[in-house]
């Protein structure tokens, strides 16, 4: 099959002024051009200070040393230099830095291996009046984007772009919407007053250099400041400028940020018009569906992927089990397909689509959301034929590719793995099914548990209620009712939205205007919703808490039914899982601290003494901590043996933590202990997370045996 019968049918007679820019993408460009023209004026006003203090500083360092030659009148000379150089430097240093967009997952791709995708693509670039790309590159994930180098030249001289291709997007549509796609990141570029978009987003990117990245300038800054002495005084001087200059600059630039995201949305419009006029509009909305619910598959088979690769399991073509996790979730969707793609029909998305009360139409978005693109799209409509093949077949050896990708990404993944023996895709995709089946919930309980512990009550007291016969449920169909699963899922809902009014309150989200329950509000009045949401909350919670004390209530009373052999081991379950979770809770709060000592490590450029004796000392306590809740850990005893990967028990210490503890001084910073350290933090959790996630499948499964009347084995043990 050539390339022309690959090439799906473009729409006929349409409406091609559509992709002209239309009155809102010129309103926002306009307010974009004004406010980088502002901010030039600020940075000329700078920049000629910059020169000034150049010129006068050499001039008066001259003057400082020939009128009086010392030590003293040699380093203040210097340092004035130093000042007004470092400060000029500062000031135009972002003109010879060039913004490279990289990415090691890319592998470039040729026409003479691939001639049939090449001449699709130079078809649809001459059908979109777009240049063919200079380069053409293949990725693993669900994406398509044009990319290019950017520098300070790039505003004066026309920069060559470059395709790449997610061979997950592959695997997720069909030819005509493949087409779709590809002609929607050619539509960025395909007309001539598009390029101003080009242009500003250049220059957004260059400010952003300017004010927020901290490179070679930055460090020697430092080292200048901590030579001391007068010289190095200057050297502090400098610094409180810049911080001064930066924080004017940062104001400006998210001034001309704010208005260069609704452009960035108005340009996502029309490179959708432009994938209409050449691909179809029916086309290009079922793209973004299938995109969208393909990106959480792709993630969704990866996740799984990795935890057959710690088990020494390493697929030969993950595309074959993206596919998979696909079907998978259609299933659990209960979505239709065609092929291994999904068909996602209007009825189904309102049954997807977020339960939140809160909307806010996010001013810092880069795209519109689904919902407002799609009413884009088919306000222009336009017919064709769908060509329903796949477009897998451009490639002159799918399964070749797809197994080249898929070892490429292996080998950025896990570096020090050489020659991985990988095995068929359908075994690990059985491994995986088996994982899957394994965390399947029994379906009587229907959505009960899902995204959520078990919350917290007393277990001795609630045994005590019930020997006193207060209420207590008596069919198992009232535990887990749609009634009750839904305020289960209210209470989710709320728990989200009293986050996100946090973050509205906190300028987080910078939101003027937002609506609640179809009501709008103004930001000042987004603390009393949170202290009324926080009330709804704080009652639902009660109200789970109990009816999680119902449900322990009636299988307890079913397991006292059978014999103590059942009803204390049903109740100790629950003592452990308390008790795991309680471990979980506190080495938590200990990553939390971990992690923002690591972030301060990657975003502050200059540390004071002080500041690095205090770092020091967070560590240090940090690290006795850790110690005190692993000696706190020796004491719990779980009432079902531990076992390790060799099959003897182990104790619960042994089980979170097999090599000692991290050595971190209490004196000097160790960058590469504290990373050692930080992983054992992580992995103490992540070990505890397993042992009480096993706890939890442990008492659902003896809920159903109780249920069933069947005799529960006491022996099971936690794999950890």
């Amino acid at each position: 099959m050539n390339s022309i019968d690959l090439y799906p049918q473009s729409p006929q007679n349409i409406d091609k002024s559509i992709t002209s820019p239309g009155k809102e993408y010129i309103r926002q460009v306009t307010k974009v051009f004004c406010s980088v023209v502002l901010f030039m004026l600020i940075y000329m006003a700078l920049l000629a200070i910059a020169g000034g203090m150049l010129y006068y500083g050499i001039q008066g360092a001259f003057y400082i040393i020939t009128a009086k030659f010392s030590f003293i009148t040699l380093a203040a000379g210097a340092g004035m230099v130093g000042l007004a150089v470092m400060f000029a430097w500062f000031m135009v240093k972002f003109i010879f830095k060039t913004r490279k967009n990289e990415n090691p997952q890319r592998i470039q791709i040729f026409e003479n291996e691939h001639p049939q995708l090449f001449a699709f693509i130079r078809k649809l670039a001459t059908e979109t009046g777009t240049p063919f790309p200079k380069k053409i590159f293949i990725s693993p994930e669900v994406n398509a984007c044009v990319f290019y180098n950017s520098s300070f030249l790039s505003l004066f001289l026309p920069v060559p772009k470059n395709l790449e291709i997610g061979l997950g997007l592959v695997n997720s549509v069909n030819m005509s919407e493949f087409k779709a796609v590809i002609a929607h990141e050619f539509g960025h570029f395909s007309q001539k007053s598009m390029k101003l978009g080009s242009y500003i987003y250049t220059v957004n990117h260059m400010l952003y250099n300017l004010v927020y990245e901290y490179d070679s300038w930055d460090h020697t800054l430092e080292k200048w400041a901590n030579i001391g002495g007068i010289f190095g005084f200057f050297a502090i001087v400098t610094f409180k400028m810049i911080s001064v200059v930066r924080f004017i600059l940062g104001k400006a630039y998210n001034f001309i940020n704010l208005f260069y995201m609704s452009l960035s949305r108005a340009m996502e419009y029309h490179a959708d018009l432009v994938a209409v006029s050449v691909a179809g509009s029916i086309p290009m909305k079922h793209a973004l569906r299938r995109i969208e619910l393909s990106a959480v598959a792709y993630d969704y088979s990866m996740n799984y992927l990795q935890t057959q690769a710690e088990k020494g399991r390493y697929s030969s073509n993950i595309y074959l089990n993206h596919q998979a996790a696909i079907s998978h979730l259609c299933h659990t969707h209960e979505l239709s397909k065609s092929g291994h793609l999904p068909v996602i029909e209007d009825t189904d998305v309102p049954n997807n689509a977020s339960k939140s009360r809160l909307r806010i139409k996010d001013q810092w978005a880069s795209h519109p959301s689904m919902e407002e693109r799609e009413l884009n799209i088919l306000k222009h409509p336009a017919t064709v034929v769908i060509h329903a093949g796949s477009p897998w077949k451009l490639f002159e050896n799918p399964a070749q590719v797809q197994e080249a990708m898929t070892r490429h990404l292996y080998q950025l993944l896990l570096p020090d793995t050489k020659d991985l023996q990988l095995e068929n895709a359908e075994i690990v995709q059985q491994h995986i099914n088996q994982e899957i089946e394994a965390g399947k919930l029994d379906s009587r309980y229907n959505g009960y548990y899902n995204g959520r512990t078990i919350e917290y009550f007393d277990v001795p007291q609630t045994i005590a209620d019930i020997f006193n016969s207060q209420g207590y449920f008596t069919k198992e169909a009232d535990l887990f009712s749609d009634a009750v699963v839904q305020k289960i899922e209210q209470l989710h809902t709320n728990t989200h939205d009293r986050q996100t009014l946090q973050q509205i309150i906190s300028g987080q989200v910078d939101a003027k205007f937002f609506e609640f329950d179809a009501i709008k509000y103004r930001r000042k009045e987004a603390g009393q919703l949170r202290t009324r949401l926080d009330t709804e909350i704080a009652e639902q919670q009660k109200w789970l808490c109990n009816q999680d004390k119902q449900v322990f209530g009636y299988y307890y009373r079913l397991a006292m039914a059978q014999g103590n052999t059942h009803s204390i081991p049903y109740a100790a379950s629950f003592t452990d899982y308390f008790a795991l979770q309680a471990e979980e809770k506190k080495f938590a709060g200990l990553l939390h601290r971990m992690q923002v000592v690591q972030y301060q490590l990657i975003t502050k450029p200059r540390w004071t003494d002080d500041e690095q004796r205090n770092l020091v000392g967070e560590i240090s306590s940090l690290h006795m901590l850790f110690e005190k809740y692993l000696r706190e850990a020796e004491a719990i005893n779980l009432s079902v043996p531990i076992n390790d990967q060799a099959g003897e028990n182990q104790t619960f210490r042994a089980c979170i933590l097999t090599e000692p503890v991290a050595a971190v001084s209490s004196v000097t910073f160790d960058y590469e202990q504290l990373q050692v350290f930080g992983n054992q933090v992580s992995q103490v959790i992540n070990r505890i997370a397993t042992v009480t996630n096993e706890c939890f499948k442990r008492i659902l499964a003896m809920q159903i045996s109780l249920s069933q009347g069947d005799k529960i084995s006491t022996d099971n043990q936690i794999a950890c």
